[in-house]
């Protein structure tokens, strides 16, 4: 990942963060951000024991560290819900 989309992709994250304030979408992006640190700055970013454990908790994490695009679902059913996923075949290094 070169510099540009990383600073572009935390910026992003940054504006998706005061729009969702709940706590598991907060979570989620916490959790992307780390993971896109980790991506960018490599074994600088944390231990490989940290690395790991992040990686078997956290789909924030995992969503991150390979670089996955963020899409945004309204739910039909509950027209104020909005959801966040990460399109984790789409995205990569």
């Amino acid at each position: 990942m070169d510099n540009t989309t990383f600073i572009r992709k935390m910026s992003n994250i940054r504006i998706l963060k005061k729009a969702f304030t709940d706590h598991s979408s907060s979570n989620f992006l916490n959790d992307y951000q780390r993971g896109l640190r980790r991506l960018y700055h490599g074994d600088c970013f944390g231990s490989q024991e940290e690395h790991k454990l992040w990686l078997s908790r956290s789909t924030g994490y995992n969503a991150g560290f390979i670089n996955a695009d963020i899409m945004i679902r309204c739910d039909q059913d509950a027209i104020k819900k909005i959801t966040l996923y990460a399109c984790m075949n789409e995205g990569g290094r």
